[in-house]
């Protein structure tokens, strides 16, 4: 399988496959709870990047390399030149996956260090059934996990937020904010609302 690359595209979008170092890897199919996150998203970055240089894409093709060619959920791109009709060749800016059982490992461990070391700056994990969104800074040429962030917080929760209340990453919050893009806020629980 390592003889795949991109001559190969046309093919991997027709199967509807994603390339991951040059070998094909099969797309989860995507369902209800998916969408309802993916359109929490979209509803909820759509109006900050309306007028913005930076688009904000969902379900698109990204070329990364030769041999990666990735579907994020959703991403974001500065860069116009990099939009090259259906597809965006080159590094995003922010790069946004939802986890599902089928996806969790190559989200968490592979398309991680794929997107690092091309230098994607900001990557988002969200897991529909925690509720919550592990939001990663790329330092070094590695993710960082900058912060956790949950749509819902039992009595529990806050009681062992509290103990460890010195731990810098332990913030009870609902809102995302990024250095990457001024203004943004991101409410963790309009992402989930849809989901029971």
């Amino acid at each position: 399988m390592s003889n795949i690359t991109l001559e190969h595209s046309d093919f991997i979008k027709e199967l509807g496959r994603e390339l991951l170092d040059g070998v094909i890897v099969k797309m989860a199919p995507v369902g209800t709870t998916h969408n309802n996150v993916n359109y929490g998203f979209s509803d909820v970055l759509r109006p900050y990047f309306k007028n913005s240089n930076c688009k904000l894409f969902a379900v698109v093709y990204v070329h990364l390399s030769k041999k990666n060619i990735f579907v994020p959920d959703i991403c974001v791109v500065c860069d116009p030149s990099k939009i090259d009709g259906e597809v965006i060749r080159g590094v995003q800016d922010l790069i946004v996956e939802i986890i599902s059982p089928s996806t969790a490992i190559t989200d968490k461990s592979k398309k991680k260090k794929i997107y690092a070391r091309y230098g994607v700056k900001e990557y988002w994990i969200a897991d529909p059934k925690s509720k919550s969104i592990d939001v990663f800074y790329l330092e070094e040429g590695v993710f960082e996990l900058n912060k956790t962030y949950y749509s819902e917080y039992s009595e529990h929760d806050k009681f062992i937020l509290a103990l460890i209340e010195e731990n810098e990453n332990a913030e009870f919050t609902y809102e995302i904010t990024t250095p990457l893009f001024d203004g943004l806020v991101v409410d963790v629980r309009e992402v989930f609302k849809d989901l029971p």
